[in-house]
């Protein structure tokens, strides 16, 4: 699998945690809330269609068409929490196959703009929860590891 699938699947699940949590919401706030273009969350919703979501038309302000409000129904709930469930085990998968070095070799072989976003993507992907559950020690020894395993891995490449 390609990092520009791993992007792919990491928009997907951004979103999918974003309608989760909001539960109503427009396309403007799941974008701010995702950073994600609302081409893509139009895609997105368009994917999940009509038996996953509803919508209304909101009060139009100004010109142009109105911004509609969208909430899940209960089979779009279920949907989006077996996506997601796919989404994580499919990447560790990938990392079980392939190896966290080869991931890395491929990473730091991407342009800066597209590395960048991509420890981004991967930075929001992680549950607060499970962000904090990571104790300090832990963290301290995954930055030396990662430390001494970046500069060579990137004389490699």
């Amino acid at each position: 699998m390609s990092i520009a699938t791993h992007l792919l699947l990491g928009q997907s699940y951004r979103l999918s945690q974003a309608a989760l949590e909001l539960r109503t919401f427009t396309v403007s706030e799941l974008g701010a809330l995702t950073h994600i273009s609302e081409n893509t969350i139009y895609s997105f919703l368009s994917r999940l269609g009509d038996e996953n979501l509803n919508s209304r038309n909101l009060t139009a302000q100004g010109r142009g068409r109105p911004r509609k409000r969208y909430w899940l129904t209960e089979a779009g709930t279920v949907l989006l929490l077996q996506q997601a469930s796919q989404t994580l085990a499919v990447l560790n998968q990938e990392v079980s196959t392939r190896g966290a070095p080869e991931l890395i070799r491929e990473i730091l072989s991407l342009p800066e703009s597209e590395r960048e976003a991509l420890v981004t993507l991967i930075a929001e992907s992680i549950p607060p929860k499970a962000a904090e559950s990571v104790q300090t020690p832990q963290k301290e020894a995954a930055g030396k590891a990662a430390a001494v395993a970046l500069p060579e891995l990137a004389m490699e490449s």
